[in-house]
């Protein structure tokens, strides 16, 4: 598998940005992404976050 890129979004329904690089951190996903900060649309409590750190997209 190649990573083309890596885009995050910082606050709920924002714009999303490119980055160079970035820490992905166990538990908490993306350093920097709004699902990091648990700030993200589906971020509901009666929602799973065990499955909501990183999304991996096929070309």
């Amino acid at each position: 598998m190649t990573l083309h890129a890596i885009i995050i979004g910082e606050k709920a329904k924002e714009p999303l940005h490119y980055v160079d690089s970035i820490y992905a951190v166990q538990g908490k996903g993306l350093e920097g992404d709004r699902y990091f900060y648990k700030q993200g649309t589906f971020n509901k409590p009666q929602l799973s976050q065990d499955v909501r750190e990183i999304s991996i997209l096929p070309l």
